[in-house]
């Protein structure tokens, strides 16, 4: 189950969903598939924030991004 980062369930009618489509075309697939995979454990529910998603580009995906940069520079 996703809640939203108060512990609710997210639904159009709360308010506090989240487009998936708007996410990935933000954000990128990979960013948000590894957020969703790291964020909490199998059997817990997902708290989803979307602020979470953007640390988790900015953290992971650009030091590999970074790391590939330079092998391909000095290479």
């Amino acid at each position: 189950l996703v809640l939203d980062k108060n512990g609710q369930k997210m639904s159009k009618r709360l308010g506090n969903a989240v487009d998936p489509f708007e996410t990935i075309a933000t954000y990128g697939a990979d960013a948000t598939r590894w957020y969703m995979i790291s964020n909490s454990q199998p059997w817990d529910n997902l708290k989803f924030d979307i602020e979470g998603v953007a640390e988790s580009r900015a953290k992971f995906f650009g030091k590999l991004f970074n790391t590939y940069s330079f092998f391909a520079l000095y290479a």
